[in-house]
């Protein structure tokens, strides 16, 4: 006899549920997680800045969800849900702390924030450039800081 391969999963997809009222201010949250993940604060707030201009409701055309832009699947894998302020802000800086750890600098993991690990371990060998958008990106949160 002959065997059939497995069928594939069947597909399963998700109501977009609303975003969830906050539980505590964005200044509360930043600092609770700055503090926790030991990232600057300023550095937070000013990715949230470009991120979403501190919108708790923001969702970009790529996907990305709340004030840190959470991507979906980059949500799932922290283990938070993203239309939730707090858990969106504790998973981008745990995310944030994990590249600048990886990447050893501020500039590298803005860029990995923005266009992935991946494309920031090239730009780092000098294999690739940058997209526009994630130059103004870097810059734009580099002037923030200040």
């Amino acid at each position: 006899t002959t065997r059939r391969a497995p069928s594939p999963p069947a597909r399963t997809f998700t109501v977009s549920r609303p975003f969830s009222p906050p539980t505590m201010s964005i200044d509360a949250a930043i600092a609770k997680y700055a503090r926790l993940h030991a990232v600057d604060a300023t550095l937070i707030r000013a990715i949230i800045g470009a991120e979403s201009g501190f919108e708790h409701s923001a969702r970009s055309s790529a996907g990305a969800i709340g004030v840190m832009q959470l991507m979906p699947g980059t949500a799932r894998e922290l283990g938070v849900d993203p239309r939730v302020l707090d858990q969106n802000i504790e998973g981008g800086v745990r995310y944030l702390s994990g590249l600048l750890r990886t990447f050893g600098g501020i500039e590298l993991a803005l860029i990995a924030y923005n266009a992935g690990p991946e494309l920031a371990r090239r730009y780092a060998r000098g294999e690739v450039a940058l997209y526009a958008e994630t130059r103004d990106y870097v810059r734009q949160v580099l002037a923030r800081m200040r």
